[in-house]
């Protein structure tokens, strides 16, 4: 059986539509289980670490 390109063209774009369908599934299930983030304790202790630095690198000038 010989192949036109049209139908090796169709398998090829059924195939990539299949493989990012299965990437897409898995990622998703990988996010799922990351655990939940809190962007407002984030915030805070990214806060509260740049005041540290901050204090410290005055107290270590003097």
């Amino acid at each position: 059986m010989k192949w036109t390109f049209r139908e090796v063209l169709e398998l090829f774009e059924f195939i990539v539509i299949v493989l990012l369908l299965i990437i897409i599934t898995l990622l998703l299930r990988i996010n799922s289980k990351l655990p939940k983030q809190d962007p407002v304790k984030e915030a805070m202790e990214r806060d509260a670490a740049r005041k540290q630095k901050i204090f410290h690198n005055q107290s270590t000038r003097e």
